[in-house]
This record gives structure tokens, C-alpha cells and sequence, in this order.
């Protein structure tokens, strides 16, 4: 697995120069082995700690088991959402979060995560395909647990498109914030009407 900042392999490798430096490899060694879920996601072999990424540990840890029957049941069906696993997780919601859903209500409040359709949870998957083919995939054997899956086909002369820096509505979530930071404080808005 290749991620942002690692490389996670079944072998060592010795080319790589390990650094202290900034910027530099560390190596972390799993001799028992991971259960990886996805990138950030992970769950170290008994008495190894969890590793998450946008939901916490504490809940996550309460799950390992149930990402593993998911896993099993994803690769016996052979139907990649038999992976699913939804958990629940709570989220404060800031000023971006209130302007985004246009209710500031609910503006410093914690929050339990709902998706589009009303479900509480947030669903985890397995699913590669939005970095991997979704065809051909090797299931586990007797020798090796994990699936293989292969990139997308294409040529290393390909170059890719820049992506568009309004990621999400980055931009006009930006201009928004704008709006609302130029906004005079509170007080001096009663005395403005007082003053009238």
C-alpha cells in the first residue's frame, strides 16, 4: 500500500534509508501483522494499538471485530458493500459546519453524524475503487490473507489534470468566512441601534 506519507509492505526494504531528519523515513514493524481497513485505518495485531483517521479510537477499537466478519463476509459474497461497517460518531459543530447547513441553532452543539438519508453512523468501507480498479481482484488464498487489486490501466506518459482548488466549495466557503469575520463584533452592533 502506498499512502501520502508511507508504504506499508509484507517485506522489508533495505533501500530505504531510515532518518531522523525532517522529512525522513521511520520504519514501524508489524511482525504479527495488520488488519487494514483502508489508508489511516488499521488495526495492529493483539496488544497493538489502532490507527484512525476522522473517527475516533475510542470508537473505532470497539468495532474490530465487526470490521473483520465484514471483511470475511465482503470476500465470500464477493460484494464489496458486504464490507460496510457503519459507526457512530459525534461531531461539534463550529461556525463552518452552522453555515454550511444554514442553521445556526445548532452552532456549538455536539451532534450525532446523520447521512443523507437519516441514518445515524458513518459508514467505513473497504472499497478501493476510487484509487484502484474495481476488476480483477485476487481474494485471499491459504498462503495470503488480503485481496490484490491492481491500478487502473493507463501509461506512465500520461500527465495528470490539475484539480480545481474549489475542492468541495472551498472557495465560496472561504468568501463566506470572509463575510462573517468582517462582520462587527456583537456589542457594537447593540450600540449602533441604541445610537440609531
Amino acid at each position: 500500500m502506498v499512502a501520502t506519507d508511507g508504504i506499508t509492505t509484507t517485506n522489508p526494504r533495505e533501500e530505504i534509508e531510515v532518518s531522523n531528519e525532517l522529512g525522513g523515513w521511520s520504519r514501524k514493524e508489524h511482525p504479527r501483522g495488520i488488519f487494514l481497513v483502508q489508508p489511516g485505518l488499521y488495526f495492529g495485531s493483539s496488544g497493538e494499538h489502532v490507527k484512525t483517521r476522522g473517527v475516533p479510537r475510542s470508537v473505532i477499537e470497539d468495532f474490530e471485530g465487526t470490521f473483520r466478519a465484514a471483511f470475511t463476509g465482503m470476500v465470500v459474497s464477493r460484494n464489496i458493500t458486504d464490507g460496510n461497517v457503519r459507526v457512530p460518531q459525534r461531531l461539534f459543530c463550529g461556525i463552518r459546519l452552522a453555515l454550511h447547513r444554514r442553521n445556526f441553532k445548532i452552532l456549538g452543539q455536539w451532534l450525532e453524524f446523520v447521512d443523507k438519508d437519516g441514518v445515524a453512523g458513518k459508514v467505513l468501507s473497504f472499497d478501493w475503487r476510487t484509487k484502484r480498479a474495481a476488476y480483477p481482484v485476487l481474494a485471499p488464498t491459504a498462503e495470503r490473507s488480503w485481496l490484490v487489486t491492481f491500478p487502473y490501466e493507463g501509461s506512465e506518459d500520461v500527465e495528470t489534470v490539475p484539480y480545481s482548488k474549489n475542492i468541495g466549495g472551498l472557495e465560496e466557503a472561504g468568501e463566506m468566512r470572509a463575510m462573517v469575520d468582517e462582520q462587527p463584533e456583537g456589542v457594537r452592533l447593540i450600540e449602533a441601534a441604541e445610537m440609531g
